[in-house]
């Protein structure tokens, strides 16, 4: 047996190959270079503060606003 083949040292189990990646595995971070912006998204930003007012569909306050009670 050569040393390439016995894997018992390597804390590989036997059997398996330590290059071979698991199905959890991410892929490695790559760095992007940096874009430099095209400015405000002036029309998506009219079209958000165009939207309707949908209320119901906002989440309640976790804890009431006690600025606005009176004493």
């Amino acid at each position: 047996m050569t040393a390439s083949a016995d894997n018992r040292d390597s804390g590989v189990p036997p059997g398996l190959d330590s290059t071979r990646k698991t199905a959890n595995e991410e892929p490695p971070l790559l760095l992007e270079p940096d874009l430099p912006s095209d400015g405000r998204d002036e029309d998506g930003e009219a079209m958000i503060r165009n939207l309707p007012q949908r209320p119901e569909l906002s989440e309640p306050p976790s804890q009431p606003d006690l600025s606005t009670q009176k004493p």
